[in-house]
């Protein structure tokens, strides 16, 4: 499982004053890999790409459920726990579907 020390990303520039809080991104996590499952094939593993010296395998993780149910159990366990202000974004969420393709 990732922890504070694994980065998938490297970001650079100053940090948000409206930054999502580290409770709600934590929540947020748990809740994803509760909904998946490590993959039982020895050979679903992967190395780490941002160190090369490390020779351990990590295991992939297959989602079970559709990502839209993931997120809706995310939202609603999140208002139980953080109240209503918990995501600060749109309820509705981004929707696939009501983007176009820039021609």
């Amino acid at each position: 499982m990732l922890d504070d020390l694994d980065d998938l990303v490297e970001l650079r520039g100053a940090v948000r004053s409206d930054k999502t809080p580290k409770e709600w991104v934590d929540h947020a996590i748990q809740r994803w890999y509760s909904c998946c499952v490590k993959s039982p094939r020895k050979r679903d593993s992967v190395r780490n790409p941002k160190d090369r010296k490390d020779k351990e395998l990590y295991r992939v993780y297959f989602k079970e459920v559709p990502t839209f149910i993931i997120h809706e159990d995310i939202v609603k366990t999140g208002k139980e726990k953080f109240g209503s202000t918990f995501p600060p974004d749109d309820p509705e969420g981004p929707s696939v579907r009501n983007q176009t393709r820039a021609s």
